[in-house]
């Protein structure tokens, strides 16, 4: 199995509906090793990341902030031409610095720095 981005989000939603190693593996087509090989390699990926803990100053209430190189896939909408496009990435491969503190089903409009245009990333996984 060649391990592409839609390979891999299509893996990790049916991991997310439940299905083991084995029926992941059945229903893509190939082997349950390759399937945990695949999600190993990613959790690898994702244990850089450090807890940031922030304080609201009522006892009992701490809150985490996870800042991580957690593999990221985003749906970006470009707001003026209406163009619809997916990008994927770890860390410093995001086009901005502060996508990677993005949780799954967040979305947020940055400027492109280039085309001036305002872009709409949907995180997706």
């Amino acid at each position: 199995m060649i391990w592409n981005d839609k390979n891999t989000v299509e893996m990790l939603r049916l991991y997310n509906l439940g299905l083991t190693g084995v029926q992941v593996g059945d229903r893509m087509g190939c082997s349950a090793n390759s399937v945990r090989g695949r999600r190993r390699a990613l959790r690898e990926k994702t244990e850089v990341g450090k807890v940031k803990r922030f304080s609201s100053g009522v006892v009992g209430k701490n809150t985490q902030r996870v800042v991580s190189n957690k593999y990221k896939v985003f749906r970006v909408l470009n707001t003026v031409t209406g163009v619809v496009f997916k990008i994927s990435g770890m860390g410093d491969d995001l086009p901005d610095e502060t996508l990677k503190s993005a949780t799954v089903g967040e979305v947020r409009r940055k400027k492109h720095k280039v085309l001036k245009h305002m872009m709409e990333y949907e995180r997706l996984m």
